[in-house]
């Protein structure tokens, strides 16, 4: 008997699934963050730019070079000296002195001498040269000082790109998470209220087919069913609506945050990370935008480059300066050379002519400096329509969800009314029907504004530059 016991507590213990992980908003965030390929992207960008500012720092610097060649000849080279006679003078004053004999010869005599055909060697066969120069730039008319600053305004703009990088992720893992929630919540509405469409459709299909109705009395028609059935197949309508913008929000939520599996739950918590606006007034924000927007920063950083771009051109004209330095060592057999050669000196590169390039360059970048401009003057126009649009956006969700709440609270107050005048026969089904008909339209529709209540103040955020 115990074993019989025994068995059927097992047979009965529920089964415990896995459980599954469940994560806020800000975990959401610093998953997302963490996981993004864009960041990546970003800091690989900030790092060239880094590493094209040590570049153009080391135009500074000297120029050290070591040049190493060996050469081999397939002979050794040599000049040809051709046949020649010359004509030598030969002092015999001191001969005749001792040798008596030849006082007739005149003390100085002129010899012809004949040079064979020969074969002068000036080099040898196998050589080999190590040489290392030194140059040091002394001016340059500020070309390597504009490199520096516009690497240096790069790496500004880079920074730039990767803070709005993570804003733009922020944004969308939180509208993302909104939608989920309010489609949660949403569902749940559904789900009650198709509870309580059940219990009427199944109570008005049980009188329509068992009671009958008695003298006088109206009683419950097929087509009474009917309505009743339509109603709740609306409301099934909404079920499936609903659920597929929660699981698409849900598959979205997953791989922005790079989540491994889509088995997971998010805290229903929307209020507590709802975004304050930093300004109140469409002027404030405005100014609050041109002053932190991203694009127009680096717009500005642009404009600088530009402006750099110009004078480094226009250094063009200017001639560059430097000092210059090598040592060199020669290894060959041939004693004729001296081995170790070395020099100092000083040069000086004059443009004088290069095709207009110095002046085609300049007014190229002129037109890119007016170019950024006018880019500018824009991207503040389109700024300002943009959180002008939000700020509509938003003010119009807040009288919608105002008007919503009072309609959705006259609905329920009418539904509970009509549920108690139809228990008192006061009312038929139908007013009941269409009050929780009424009700579940409504708050459906109070929660998809709350939902773009909060994605639309997180649009304006990310639209401040915030």
């Amino acid at each position: 008997m115990k074993q019989l016991l025994c068995l059927l507590g097992l047979l009965f213990l529920p089964l415990s699934g896995h459980a599954r992980q469940l994560y806020n908003l800000p975990q959401l965030i610093e998953l997302a963050l963490e996981s993004r390929p864009e960041l990546r992207i970003a800091e690989s960008q900030q790092s060239e730019s880094e590493n094209l500012l040590k570049e153009a720092k080391s135009h500074y610097y000297p120029q050290l070079d070591l040049n190493l060649d060996y050469t081999h000849l397939d002979e050794r080279p040599f000049v040809v000296v051709t046949p020649t006679t010359v004509n030598a003078d030969v002092d015999l004053s001191e001969i005749k002195s001792d040798y008596p004999i030849l006082a007739a010869i005149p003390d100085q005599i002129t010899v012809p001498i004949t040079i064979p055909q020969t074969k002068a060697y000036i080099a040898g066969q196998d050589v080999f040269r190590l040489r290392t120069e030194l140059k040091q730039p002394l001016f340059t008319g500020g070309k390597i000082r504009e490199r520096v600053r516009q690497a240096g305004y790069m790496i500004d703009i880079s920074s730039i790109q990767k803070g709005r990088a993570a804003q733009e992720i922020v944004l969308q893992v939180r509208s993302l998470y909104f939608q989920l929630a309010f489609a949660e919540r949403a569902l749940r509405v559904v789900k009650a209220t198709e509870e309580r469409l059940n219990v009427v459709t199944r109570f008005l299909n049980n009188l329509y087919k068992n009671y009958v109705p008695k003298e006088g009395e109206k009683g419950v028609s097929k087509s009474d069913y009917l309505k009743a059935q339509f109603v709740l197949s609306k409301v099934l309508r909404y079920d499936s609506e609903i659920q597929k913008i929660k699981e698409e929000a849900k598959k979205s939520l997953m791989i922005a945050c790079g989540l491994e599996s889509y088995d997971f739950l998010v805290s229903n918590e929307a209020e507590k990370y709802e975004l304050k606006l930093p300004a109140h007034g469409l002027d404030k924000l405005k100014r609050l935008a041109f002053d932190n927007r991203p694009e127009l920063k680096q717009l500005d950083l642009s404009q600088q480059i530009s402006s750099s771009e110009i004078k480094r051109t226009k250094a063009g004209y200017y001639p560059d300066i430097g000092l210059f330095g090598y040592y060199q060592r020669l290894e060959e057999n041939f004693p004729a050379y001296d081995k170790n050669l070395w020099a100092v000196g000083a040069s000086a590169s004059i443009p004088i002519f290069n095709g207009m390039r110095t002046s085609s360059e300049i007014k190229k970048a002129e037109a890119a400096h007016l170019k950024g401009r006018a880019q500018k003057e824009l991207m503040e126009l389109k700024v300002s329509l943009e959180i002008e649009g939000l700020y509509n956006k938003l003010e119009d969700c807040l009288r919608k969800i105002g008007i919503e709440s009072d309609a959705l609270a006259h609905a329920r107050e009418r539904r509970q009314l009509e549920a108690e005048n139809y228990l008192l026969d006061a009312s038929n089904y139908e007013d009941y029907l269409e009050a929780l008909e009424d009700e579940v339209d409504t708050e459906v529709s109070l929660l998809k504004t709350k939902a773009e209540r909060y994605i639309t103040l997180a649009q304006l955020q990310l639209a401040l530059g915030l």
